[in-house]
C-alpha cells in the first residue's frame, strides 16, 4: 500500500491530543501494510514486526550486539525475546544507501532522537531522501534544545553541516567535543526528561572540555564519541533543511514541524524533486526562500 503523505500528516495531527505521546500518534496513523523503516531504535522500537509485517529496522549494530549491550549496561540477564526487534540493516555511519539493498523503498521512514547523533547529517538526509517513495514521508522526533541538556549549546548552522559533509566526518569534531563537554547542562537527575529554567543546572568542566578539544586537534584522540553532533529548535531545523534544498544537497522539504511536545518536536519531510523547467524551478526556489525568511524572523524576533 502506498502511503500518501498529506493524509498521513493529517492523521498524525488528529492523534496529537493531550496525553498522547508523539510516537504513538505516528504509529496510530501508519497503515499496517506500509513499507516502514525505523532507524536506530535500540531496545525501544516504536514499530514491531508483529504489528507491521513489512517493517525493517536499521541500527548501528546487530541484534545480538544490542541485546548484549543491555546486559552490559543494565545487568539484565534474562532479556525477553521481543525486547529488541531484529535488525535488518547494520548502519553505523548514517549512509543508509550503502547498507539497504538496491531497489528497496519505503512509505514511512521513522527516526526518534537519532538525527542529532549523525556525524554527517547531510549524507544521512540524502540517504533518507533516496529511500523514500514519491508520496512517502520521513517522520523525525527531534530533541528541542530548549528543553534538554543542550539548552546552553549554540544551534547547529548550515555551514557546520557543510563542513562535516566536506570532511566526510565520522567522528565528532574538536569543537563538538568542547561544546558537548562544557556547554551541556549538568543535572542532578536524568537529563532525559524535559528541563526548565528553575531546575538545578550546572555547566561542565571547562578544563576537561579544553583537554578533549586539544586531544582531538592533535590526533591523540580519534575515537568515536556518542554525543549530540547537532543541536536544534523547530525553527532552526526547518532552516537547515530548506537551505540544504536550495543548495541542491538534499531533495527533502518540511511539510510539518511542530512546536515543543515535551522535550521534543516532530518534523515530517517529503521529497520534492526539482522541476526540469527553469521557470518552475525559479518559482519553487522563491517560495522556499520566502518560507526560509519567515523562519529566520520567527527564530530571531519571537520571545519566550
Amino acid at each position: 500500500m502506498s502511503l500518501h503523505y498529506q493524509r498521513f500528516v493529517e492523521a498524525v495531527m488528529a492523534q496529537l491530543k493531550p496525553g498522547v505521546e508523539i510516537g504513538q500518534a505516528i504509529k496510530a496513523a501508519a497503515p499496517v501494510d506500509a513499507d516502514i523503516l525505523e532507524i536506530g531504535p535500540g531496545a525501544r522500537a516504536l514499530f514491531t514486526k508483529r504489528e507491521f509485517p513489512k517493517l525493517k529496522i536499521s541500527d548501528y549494530c546487530s541484534t545480538e550486539e544490542l541485546r548484549q549491550s543491555l546486559v552490559t549496561a543494565h545487568g539484565v540477564e534474562d532479556i525477553p525475546p521481543d525486547m529488541v526487534e531484529t535488525v535488518d540493516y547494520v548502519c553505523a555511519d548514517g549512509d543508509l544507501l550503502a547498507h539497504v539493498p538496491q531497489g528497496q523503498a519505503f512509505d514511512l521512514i521513522f527516526s526518534s532522537h537519532n538525527i542529532e547523533h549523525q556525524p554527517n547529517l547531510i549524507l544521512h538526509l540524502q540517504s533518507v531522501a533516496q529511500l523514500l517513495r514519491p508520496d512517502g514521508v520521513a517522520a523525525f522526533v527531534v530533541p528541542d534544545k530548549r528543553c534538554t541538556f543542550d539548552v546552553f549549546r549554540q544551534l547547529t548552522s548550515t555551514s557546520d553541516l557543510l563542513l562535516a559533509f566536506a570532511e566526510r566526518r565520522q567522528i565528532p569534531s574538536a569543537k563538538q567535543l568542547f561544546d558537548s563537554t562544557f556547554q551541556s547542562a549538568q543535572m542532578p537527575t536524568s537529563p532525559i526528561r524535559e528541563i526548565g529554567r528553575d531546575d538545578a543546572l550546572a555547566l561542565g568542566d571547562i578544563q576537561d572540555a579544553l583537554a578533549r578539544f586539544q586531544a582531538r586537534l592533535s590526533g591523540a584522540d580519534t575515537a568515536f564519541a556518542d554525543l549530540h553532533h547537532s543541536v536544534f529548535t523547530p525553527q532552526s531545523f526547518q532552516i537547515l533543511v530548506m537551505e540544504l534544498y536550495l543548495l541542491q544537497l538534499c531533495s527533502l522539504l518540511p511539510v510539518l514541524v511542530t512546536g515543543s511536545i515535551g522535550n521534543s518536536f516532530v518534523s515530517m519531510l517529503v521529497t520534492v524533486p526539482p522541476p526540469q523547467d527553469a521557470v518552475a524551478l525559479q518559482a519553487l526556489h522563491e517560495e522556499v526562500k520566502a518560507r526560509l525568511l519567515k523562519s529566520y524572523k520567527r527564530m530571531s524576533f519571537e520571545r519566550g
